[in-house]
């Protein structure tokens, strides 16, 4: 377990030791116990009394724990459905954001596939035309001729071999 995690959940168990008897009891004792098993017992956290949650200097891993107690332990059914309909709508959010950085990028290396091999054309139709351009290739470019390919097979036939 990261010590980051290890650090939100001693601010999450520090935090939830200031609940009221009856929302402490809401919480699984086994919850209490894996929080205070896997806390980071070197990290100093105090909870500013003065301030409310929203204002307190928490991790963003701790305000998530948070989030899931509050969903799975304290909000009323009609609570808990529009928080798990929200999480969806921002799942699907983020999933489409990704897919179009992820299309965005797949344009710009077929773009950039086609740009070397359209200089590769003119490169061999105006061989006077020298340029200090490195090519740059995912592929290595095979520069044997077909009729050489042809013979080199026709000639492994022969032999028994393959190319």
């Amino acid at each position: 377990m990261t010590e980051v995690y290890r650090n939100a959940f001693t601010e999450v168990y520090e935090i939830i030791s200031y609940l009221k008897d009856v929302d402490y009891n809401k919480i699984p004792k086994n919850v209490i116990k894996n929080l205070e098993k896997n806390r980071n017992s070197e990290y100093d956290f105090l909870l500013d009394e003065t301030k409310t949650l929203d204002e307190q200097d928490l991790l963003p891993e701790t305000r998530a724990i948070l989030f899931n107690f509050y969903r799975d332990y304290f909000a009323t059914p009609k609570q808990k459905e529009q928080m798990i309909n929200f999480q969806l709508s921002e799942t699907y959010r983020l999933e489409e954001e990704k897919k179009a950085n992820y299309d965005d990028e797949n344009d710009k290396v077929y773009n950039n596939t086609n740009n070397i091999k359209s200089e590769k054309i003119e490169n061999k139709n105006n061989e006077t035309m020298k340029t200090n351009k490195q090519e740059t290739s995912l592929v290595e470019v095979n520069k044997t001729n077909v009729f050489s390919k042809m013979f080199r097979f026709i000639k492994n036939l022969f032999k028994g071999k393959k190319d």
